[in-house]
């Protein structure tokens, strides 16, 4: 086995400074579910054998691999689950309920990236294989995995511009782990490809087999929670709210907007934004009946229903310096969507869904942006169309996806 590098001591130095914050954060975030405490120090409930142990981060990375956990299901091999956040293994346990698997694939959260906690872990998890899921390339974990006879592999792998430009130390540390600990390396995209050959792992470890996030499917029927029609504008952050809002209020012909933050505990804050700028406002989370004006749906886990029965869809994060939000969710639902100027976190999806004609770009939230939605309303059949075209593509996609991750996975 490659000789480490003094970048990974480094790290492991780091580490063990800041233990005693990490303490204090396991302390906070695990004080209603001890178990989770006894996770984030490498203690399990009780040893587990498995073939595949996959890694997420959070609920977007649980929601992309359940597709491929069906398909592992179908193959009779054993499965375990690990999540950074607690929300993801939330998402993750309700997810396998969904799909009829939540006593076939345990799942447990995963422990600091300590010496001590990775070690724990380890003596009590027996699996052939780890798969990472997107960017969780945690340099103990990957180590200690390897020398405990683990094959590693990265699955919908991705790699951020900021990573290119983070300490040459973490850099190269990166570089090494990929190029010498992990085995197979599949990419969601030839962006992704290329980042990470500028990193400096070589061309040929590198396969481009797709986004598993275009594969996820509805497995539950959405509940309709406003019964007038309604534009929502889904994953906002500050200040687009404040700027929507207020062109709205100037055309009242319009259909409801509704207002879905990218992080509910915003809520109140928009809530006192509109106050202060004269907008009615209801906010959910503090009054779920009330209608009134604009509404704030500062509440989790309702952005699938709002988006499911809007007139069209208007993805935030894209009107600020953000890289946008996914769209996926929205075309999966079959809505037509309007994207802002910002996409670079989804460029790709962004570019596809517009040349199948089930997404607009727009330059900014302006009277031009509010004309074009006008115009779509009164064609209420090519919005419907349009949404198709998109769901009919997004259908191809995860055949494609999954296919080529499968192939990649089990070549035999």
């Amino acid at each position: 086995m490659q000789r480490l590098p003094l970048s990974y001591y480094v790290y492991r130095l780091l580490m063990s400074l800041i233990s005693p914050i990490l303490l204090i954060w396991i302390w906070q975030t695990t004080k209603k579910k001890p178990s989770l405490r006894a996770n984030r120090l490498g203690g399990l409930d009780q040893p587990i054998n498995a073939d595949i142990w996959i890694h997420c981060a959070s609920v977007g990375e649980v929601n992309a691999v359940m597709p491929l956990i069906s398909e592992l299901i179908s193959r009779d091999k054993k499965v375990v689950l690990s999540c950074f956040t607690p929300t993801g293994l939330a998402q993750a346990e309700r997810r396998l309920l969904e799909i009829d698997a939540g006593s076939r694939v345990s799942c447990f959260l995963l422990p600091v990236d300590w010496q001590w906690t990775i070690h724990r872990l380890l003596k009590q998890l027996h699996v052939s294989e780890l798969w990472l899921v997107e960017t969780e390339l945690w340099p103990t974990l990957i180590v200690n995995a390897k020398q405990y006879g683990i094959r590693l592999k990265l699955i919908n792998g991705r790699l951020s511009p900021k990573t290119l430009t983070a300490p040459k130390w973490w850099r190269n540390l990166l570089a090494h782990l990929v190029t010498y600990y992990i085995g197979t390396c599949l990419l969601r995209s030839e962006q992704d490809k290329a980042y990470y050959t500028q990193l400096g792992v070589m061309p040929e470890q590198l396969q481009v087999t797709g986004n598993l996030k275009l594969c996820d499917t509805l497995t539950t029927t959405l509940k309709r929670l406003y019964q007038q029609p309604y534009i929502v504008f889904a994953s906002t952050h500050d200040p687009e709210e404040q700027r929507l809002a207020h062109l709205w209020q100037k055309h009242p012909t319009l259909p409801k907007l509704v207002i879905v933050p990218r992080h509910p505990n915003r809520g109140t804050q928009i809530a006192k934004t509109l106050a202060s700028d004269g907008i009615l406002y209801s906010q959910r989370s503090q009054h779920p009946e009330q209608y009134k004006g604009v509404i704030i749906a500062d509440t989790f886990g309702e952005l699938l229903s709002w988006m499911a029965h809007s007139e069209l869809v208007i993805m935030g994060g894209s009107f600020v310096l953000k890289g946008g939000q996914n769209p996926i969710e929205a075309t999966r639902l079959g809505k037509y969507v309007i994207t802002g100027p910002d996409m670079h976190d989804f460029v790709d999806e962004n570019l596809a869904l517009m040349q199948v004609g089930s997404l607009m770009q727009v330059a900014e939230i302006n009277e031009d942006m509010i004309a074009q939605i006008k115009m779509l309303l009164k064609q209420p059949e090519l919005i419907s169309q349009k949404g198709q075209a998109g769901q009919a593509w997004l259908l191809q996609m995860q055949q494609q996806v999954m296919n080529k991750t499968c192939l990649a996975l089990f070549p035999s």
